[in-house]
C-alpha cells in the first residue's frame, strides 16, 4: 500500500512487487494523471440516488462522481458517453456501505477507465477497499480517509 498525501493505492493481486517497488516504471508509480483528473476540473457528471444530480460537460466525458455507493448501478446503463471515463470517485457515508459491493472488472461500457478513487467518510482499510470494489487488473484503485469531512 502506497500512501501520498493522505491517498492510498490498492496493492493488486497480480501484480508484481517489482510494478510497485524500485523497479517500477515511471507509469506505475507516477500520480500525476490521478491527480490531475481527480482534483482538477474536466466534463464529469454527478450522481446521487441514482440520479444525475448535475454535470460539468465541455467535451468528452472524463469523470463519474457518485455521492453515495448505490448510484454506481447507473454504470451498468449501456451509455456511450461512459467509452471516455478514466476516473470513477465514489463517496462512501458509513461502514455499511461496503456491503453494496461493485464489480467493474467485466463493464464493457468503460473502455478507457484508469481509476478508481473511493473517499470514505469514516476509517476503511485496504482490505475493505478490496472486498468492496472489483476491477481490471489495469485500473488503480485509490482510497483516502476523510473523518470529520
Amino acid at each position: 500500500m502506497a500512501q501520498e498525501n493522505g491517498i492510498y493505492e490498492v496493492t493488486q493481486k497480480g501484480k508484481s512487487d517489482k510494478e510497485y517497488g524500485k523497479g517500477a516504471n515511471k507509469m506505475n508509480n507516477d500520480r500525476t494523471e490521478f491527480y490531475n483528473l481527480a482534483f482538477n476540473l474536466h466534463p464529469t457528471y454527478y450522481f446521487e440516488n441514482n440520479f444525475l444530480k448535475t454535470s460539468y460537460d465541455s467535451g468528452n466525458l472524463s469523470k463519474l462522481t457518485f455521492e453515495d455507493a448505490k448510484s454506481s448501478n447507473i454504470v451498468k446503463n449501456e451509455d456511450p458517453k461512459y467509452d471516455q471515463v478514466e476516473l470513477i470517485t465514489i463517496a462512501l457515508e458509513n461502514i455499511s456501505d461496503l456491503k453494496n459491493s461493485i464489480d467493474l472488472s467485466k463493464d464493457k461500457n468503460l473502455k478507457k477507465l484508469k481509476y478508481v478513487y473511493i473517499k470514505c467518510y469514516f476509517n476503511c482499510s485496504e482490505d475493505d477497499i478490496k472486498k468492496f470494489i472489483q476491477t481490471d487488473k489495469n485500473v488503480r484503485i485509490f482510497y483516502s480517509n476523510i473523518i470529520g469531512g
